[in-house]
């Protein structure tokens, strides 16, 4: 049928919905339902021919949209319990997140249109779920039953809870409704074994590189995460999560101004979130805001200063939000870590292997930036380039002038605190400019961490030395739990559903806009990431170790570039005019920033030799 005008015939649904839940299908009328859509009754005839005509096309209409929602994702080819639990998953969201249409599909099901109706729409719709059904019964996962038993189990309970929570004060949490899934999922399953689940054909491997494969994006958009100290403005001491105005306290204000818990443990909150923006805690107390992704610079800032106008709004008059790469004033032994499980169990493996682990979790602080792919050759172009530029940039954005509350003596303490926790895990991985790395490649590099930590059915497990590989092959691991072991390695450059920039520390605004800004002019030019790519080749893995080291010791250092030896400084200097011309908008913000390290040098030589972290603050125009 086609649409005439989009917004009344969706006001007319609408209307319908409310209308017929209330008033019944008898007492229902055109009239009344014209009336709530603010529209005329001849324009409801328009697209209906009749009262009962609009009831049944209704139906039809919601039953499509659930089945979109329910099944869009569901993947026949891959792991049958994967794809059961998925369904589970999506049945129940509908149910809790459309109340109003689900109401309407039973109310229509029990009633006499329902049951005099053709079962063809359902049977065409639903095809996917006979056919996983199927798959579960020949390849021995599911009970040799019905399949209209099988339905009932599935998705009998699962609406049932979603109606529970609609109607009661007390919401489920995330673990229970696991529970719950995993309730389901013995009901059905023929086989109750911690591997339940059959591979149908894909390898570990193979799945890592289908998950990367289904990040790639024709967009280029920027994620930027900052994170912050929260000082008290004199003594820049830092705040305690428990205390008056720590974290935690900062964190139930803004939940009165609408935020969204999306993360608690034992009653503390630890992640919320915003119009798709996120505030969280590290284990320092390191204060985070993530900015959704976004096409420029500009909107960057609107968003992060919105944010931050938030949170300063539930601060005390005396406390400042700081940018900066490592604590000013609060030594380690002095900050307490949050109280959150996993974080202590990080913590304590971390220290076994790297005397700096404990500094890392909760002294440094840095701005991160996300940027998309879209394809493997396009990832394996930007994923090379930034790890080529890592020492360029870490040398640009140094801002660790402090150590344990003295002034660090050496260069960049970011890359002294990363060399020194687990160095497996937290450096570049081996071969990664030997060669071109592919999915493939970093794929069997994820295959081999430690990922310290897996939650199996909603329980946190200490999983010690085991790889991701070794786990593999006594659990099935979910999409979910993969990206939780792709989150557990820290290089500078790291590969999820996006390609993440690590290694520029935090800064105080608005030169920490100046990092995206950069990232923007180079890796969303497609020349520009040809030049340094084709630059990129000359270099191996040991030649990004040399010039980290050359980074800490003198600051300083020569590159090939081309035919032509250069400074790092000189290569700095073209590397940020070059960034500027692959701008089209947003290219102040690194101007600035660049203005300023011509005349004093980074944030950390600034406070080193030119002026104090206060003489900072005033230039930059605060925290």
């Amino acid at each position: 049928m086609r649409i005439k005008d989009e917004n009344k015939y969706k006001s007319i649904l609408k209307a319908s919905i409310n209308q017929f839940r209330k008033e019944g299908f008898a007492k229902a009328s055109i009239s009344k339902i014209a009336k709530e859509a603010d529209v005329s009754p001849g324009t409801i005839y328009i697209y209906f021919e009749n009262k009962e005509d609009l009831i049944q096309k209704l139906y039809v209409t919601l039953r499509k949209e659930m089945s979109d929602i329910v099944l869009g994702d569901i993947q026949l080819e891959g792991c049958f319990e994967s794809a059961y639990k998925q369904l589970w998953f999506n049945y129940y969201r509908y149910c809790l997140n459309h109340s109003r249409e689900f109401a309407y599909i039973m109310q229509y099901t029990h009633s006499p249109y329902g049951q005099s109706s053709s079962s063809e729409d359902d049977v065409c719709y639903f095809n996917k779920i006979y056919s996983l059904f199927k798959i579960g019964k020949d390849k021995g996962m599911l009970k040799p039953v019905s399949d209209e038993i099988l339905f009932a189990y599935t998705f009998y309970p699962a609406s049932q809870l979603a109606k529970r929570q609609l109607c009661c004060s007390s919401r489920l949490s995330k673990e229970e409704v696991d529970h719950a899934c995993e309730i389901a999922w013995d009901g059905v399953s023929l086989r109750k074994a911690q591997v339940s689940c059959k591979k149908l054909s894909e390898t570990l491997n193979s799945r890592l590189v289908n998950m990367y494969k289904k990040g790639e994006k024709e967009v280029e958009l920027l994620g930027v995460e900052f994170e912050h100290f929260l000082l008290d403005k004199d003594s820049l001491r830092s705040y305690d999560y428990h205390e008056a105005g720590g974290q935690f306290d900062i964190a139930k204000k803004l939940v009165k101004k609408g935020w969204l818990v999306t993360y608690e443990e034992n009653g503390y909150i630890f992640n919320l979130d915003k119009n798709k923006n996120s505030i969280s805690f590290e284990p320092g107390g390191q204060f985070e805001i993530s900015i959704r992704p976004c096409e420029g610079i500009e909107e960057v800032d609107r968003i992060y200063q919105c944010v931050l106008s938030e949170v300063k709004s539930v601060m005390l008059d005396n406390q400042i939000l700081l940018g900066l790469g490592y604590h000013p004033r609060t030594k380690i032994d002095n900050l307490s870590l949050l109280p959150k499980e996993r974080y202590h169990y990080m913590y304590k493996y971390l220290h076994d292997r790297g005397p700096m682990a404990r500094n890392m979790m909760k002294g440094t602080a840095a701005t991160q930036v996300s940027i998309d792919y879209s394809s493997e050759e396009d990832f394996k172009k930007k994923y090379r380039v930034a790890n080529f530029l890592a020492p360029f940039i870490a040398k640009l954005f140094d801002a660790s002038p402090y150590f344990e509350g003295d002034l660090y003596a050496e260069n960049n303490l970011r890359i002294n605190i990363w060399e020194h926790t687990d160095r497996k895990r937290s450096k570049l991985p081996e071969g990664a400019m030997d060669r071109v790395f592919s999915y493939e490649d970093y794929a069997a590099y994820i295959e081999q961490t430690q990922p310290i930590i897996m939650i199996f059915k909603s329980q946190i497990v200490h999983t010690g030395r085991e790889t991701i590989e070794d786990l593999s092959k006594s659990y099935y691991l979910s999409d979910a739990e993969l990206d939780h072991g792709m989150s557990m390695v820290f290089p500078d450059v790291r590969l999820k559903h996006f390609l993440e920039l690590r290694m520029a520390d935090s800064l105080p605004y608005p030169f920490n806009l100046a990092i995206p800004a950069l990232v923007k002019g180079i890796f969303y030019n497609k020349d520009l990431l040809d030049k340094y790519y084709d630059l990129s080749l000359a270099y191996k893995d040991h030649d990004m170790e040399a010039f980290n080291l050359a980074l800490k010791e003198k600051n300083v250092f020569d590159v090939v570039k081309g035919d032509v030896l250069v400074t790092s400084d000189d290569f700095i200097d073209d590397l940020i005019t070059d960034a500027l011309s692959g701008l089209k908008e947003d290219g102040q913000y690194l101007d600035d920033y660049y203005k300023f390290y011509k005349q004093y040098g980074n944030v950390a030589n600034y406070i080193k030799e030119h002026g104090s972290l206060h003489d900072l603050l005033v230039i930059t125009g605060g925290a």
